[in-house]
């Protein structure tokens, strides 16, 4: 079993054959969660690794080719005078499963909240859609850049979308989804 209860979090396959599972909600449905866990299926076994430099939820997890994990947006927990809300992020942050290490990556230009995201052929990361906290549906999209550490404006969705799903096809396209 997982160490930590969770929900609306990320499971990444990495290189190696590991799971990294990242963030999340507890199970009280507030808390979230910077906490990160590997699985590996050689030893059935979880391990506890380094934790996320912001705790989230709903945030997308990407195996760049490398071997690092990109992990972008999503929303974290905020409690001011007793009034609970979940404000949408626009950062980013890299896994290094050779390390054990998080570092922070650059924000995105919009923060955002139940989007895709989708490695494409060329190595780079397509992000989609989203909502920010104020359940407003983005239809703007960004392209990271590994090897230059960098994102860059893409063309907008024609229609605004958050919870939706994207796909990779197999002449390179990305087919967008419901939400």
């Amino acid at each position: 079993s997982l160490k930590d209860a969770r929900q609306h979090h990320t499971a990444t396959l990495l290189l190696d054959g590991r799971v990294l599972v990242t963030g999340g909600r507890g199970i009280d449905g507030l808390s979230t969660l910077a906490s990160c866990e590997l699985y590996s299926p050689k030893t059935n076994t979880w391990s506890a690794c380094a934790p996320l430099l912001v705790a989230r939820s709903h945030h997308a997890a990407t195996l760049l080719d490398d071997g690092r994990v990109l992990v972008t947006g999503g929303t974290t927990h905020e409690s001011v005078d007793g009034n609970n809300r979940f404000v949408a992020l626009n950062s980013t942050e890299i896994y290094d499963p050779k390390k054990n290490v998080w570092t922070a990556g650059p924000p995105m230009a919009d923060a955002r909240n139940g989007h895709t995201a989708v490695r494409l052929n060329d190595g780079t990361v397509l992000v989609a859609g989203g909502a920010r906290e104020q359940r407003t549906h983005l239809a703007s999209v960004e392209r990271f850049t590994p090897a230059t550490n960098s994102w860059a404006a893409e063309a907008p969705l024609a229609v605004g979308r958050w919870m939706h799903t994207a796909a990779l096809t197999s002449n390179g396209d990305v087919v967008v989804a419901g939400g």
